[in-house]
């Protein structure tokens, strides 16, 4: 026996992880929306480290063996007015139909009517939809200013669920750059700059290798074609 395929619920993993270890089986299989960190752990002190989590097993051989389209992961973040949806919609014009948008401002404001604070209710839908694009293989674009100590921890899930096929960049611009191309958008009635001064958070970064970044410097077009080379390369 090669794997042993666990579709249990996660708060059961430990004690299957525990039959586990009484078998020969090579690889500990958890399912899509299954993980455990104490059966992880079970598995490890065992010397077992053939583990998946998280994974639908039948998705997964599509897509290696058979060499299938994968889902990847673009997180846009940077504060309001930086260019951050101007470059999501470019993108998603761009590559049209499979495509999956998640706007902060559309989720959290628009269908929720949330607050920015923790535990708000646009965390867990906003992972909830990206999760939909990773099972249909889209390409998920995930926009807005996503506070590291509110946000972080579900782009980690996220970067997690992706794994190699993510993508992160930030738009570091100063102060003024923001409010000039913020005053150059058909929107800038919806808030003044003294608001943007307000909102205001200084190189939030995730503090991710692969995470990049775009400057005073880069424009529209540039952080356009920056992206696009970074997908080609997949």
């Amino acid at each position: 026996m090669d794997i042993v395929d666990v579709y249990r619920r996660s708060e059961f993993l430990p004690d299957v992880a525990l039959d586990f270890l009484q078998s020969d089986a090579k690889i500990f299989w958890a399912q899509l929306g299954l993980e455990s960190e104490e059966a992880e752990q079970i598995l490890r002190t065992a010397g077992r480290d053939d583990i998946v989590m998280d994974r639908c097993i039948k998705r997964e051989h599509t897509r290696l063996i058979l060499a299938n389209k994968m889902a990847e992961l673009v997180i846009i973040r940077g504060n309001s007015g930086s260019g951050k949806s101007s470059l999501a919609k470019k993108l998603q014009a761009h590559y049209g139909r499979g495509t999956l948008l998640i706007a902060q401002d559309t989720v959290r404001r628009d269908m929720l009517k949330e607050k920015v604070e923790p535990g708000n209710l646009s965390i867990d839908l906003t992972e909830s939809l990206a999760r939909f694009g990773y099972e249909h293989d889209l390409l998920v674009l995930v926009e807005g200013f996503y506070e590291t100590d509110i946000y972080g921890h579900m782009l980690e899930r996220l970067r997690t669920l992706f794994a190699s096929q993510t993508l992160a960049y930030y738009y570091d611009l100063t102060f003024e750059e923001t409010v000039r191309r913020h005053q150059t958008r058909a929107k800038q009635e919806e808030f003044t700059p003294a608001d943007m001064k307000r909102w205001w958070k200084d190189r939030d970064f995730l503090g991710w290798e692969e995470e990049a970044f775009f400057t005073d410097e880069d424009s529209l077009e540039t952080a356009f074609q920056r992206i696009c080379q970074d997908l080609d390369g997949f």
